[in-house]
């Protein structure tokens, strides 16, 4: 890779790591009145999309990407909170 090309994808990866940082920063502000953080809500946005679906822990982790203590520990709390159904 050429050195402008290398220039240029640096560039573009800080660029990214600030807006991730950002709207990261941004998200758990706008939830913290509801009382969830980012990673309840992305699991009850993944949950949204098809709500009947029944999903097991392990699928669960590897499409959030998360490990399965991770994923039962939000589970339990979405439940906990009335929010899901186990």
């Amino acid at each position: 890779m050429s050195t402008e090309k290398q220039q240029i994808s640096i560039k573009i990866m800080i660029t990214l790591g600030i807006i991730n940082q950002l709207t990261d920063s941004w998200l758990n502000k706008a939830l913290a009145p509801i009382g969830i953080n980012q990673s309840q809500f992305n699991l009850l946005n993944h949950f949204s999309h098809q709500p009947e679906r029944e999903q097991t822990i392990s699928q669960l982790a590897q499409v959030m990407q998360m490990n399965q203590p991770g994923i039962t520990k939000v589970i339990n709390k979405l439940a906990k909170d009335g929010l899901i159904e186990i």
